[in-house]
């Protein structure tokens, strides 16, 4: 095998977070990602964060650490750690889409550098989580479902 690991955990934050934030919780995870060798994409809507990280196992286990230490989210669940042949996002030290991002307009629009740089525009994450052909990993369909599931209508 490659050595590598993938995680999917989601969580829920411990208070309303605001975009500045949420762009303090992306720039640091995409320096700490980066020098690591670990790639992810982070969703957060409605309070609640999904995040995948792929990467050595002993770098998987430093920063999973760090994420269980964090007192901005709390009720960490683990859905999904496996060794992985390759990478699903490797040109992401860490990707990010907000539905906080998108509410006032285009991600261009929102505050702060690293959400205006690297936040990624519906259609983008669209097509990254939607995994073409038979082989949709479970790491995608969870990432996928958790989205579209906030963005659906409430059920009255």
């Amino acid at each position: 095998m490659s050595g590598l690991h993938a995680l999917v955990y989601v969580s829920r934050a411990a208070h309303v977070l605001s975009l500045v934030e949420l762009d303090a919780v992306l720039q640091r995870a995409q320096v700490r990602n980066a020098q690591l060798g670990v790639t992810g994409v982070l969703l957060h809507t409605g309070g609640q964060f999904m995040q995948y990280i792929e990467g050595p196992a002993d770098a998987m286990g430093t920063i999973y650490g760090s994420i269980k230490a964090d007192r901005r989210h709390h009720g960490i669940i683990e859905l999904l750690r496996e060794e992985i042949p390759e990478r699903e996002y490797p040109p992401w030290s860490m990707a990010f889409r907000s539905s906080l991002a998108w509410r006032g307009g285009p991600a261009g629009q929102n505050s702060g550098p690293a959400l205006t740089a690297v936040a990624l525009s519906r259609p983008a994450l669209y097509e990254e989580l939607q995994f073409p052909g038979p082989s949709t990993s479970a790491a995608r369909t969870l990432l996928t479902k958790f989205w579209n599931r906030a963005r659906a209508p409430a059920a009255f």
